[in-house]
């Protein structure tokens, strides 16, 4: 999805690029978002499981992880709302290209 979706936001800062100059831009583009996109991944595969533990330890139960995970995706949700719009253009956008 991101490879689909930076394509397309890609070409417009570039209109009067030949083509190979555009394909080069956008694999450069597209390693360093995948590869940040990876970062962050890897991230959560540590820090949910090390929830879980500190919770179980600490309390007995998962329930503050839970309430915990509940926190920061409302947060990632408030933060990232006004972008709405332009997310879900960009998603309609890689669809109908696909």
């Amino acid at each position: 999805m991101i490879p689909a979706i930076i394509r397309k936001e890609l070409l417009r800062p570039m209109p009067c690029a030949n083509a190979t100059e555009r394909n080069k831009q956008i694999e450069m583009e597209l390693a360093a978002i995948i590869g940040f996109t990876s970062a962050i991944a890897a991230c959560g595969a540590f820090f949910i499981p090390k929830s879980y533990g500190m919770s179980i330890a600490m309390t007995g139960g998962v329930k503050p992880a839970f309430w915990g995970f509940r926190i920061f995706c409302s947060s990632c949700i408030g933060t990232s709302n006004p972008a709405k719009g332009c997310l879900q253009r960009a998603l309609q956008q890689a669809a109908a290209s696909v």
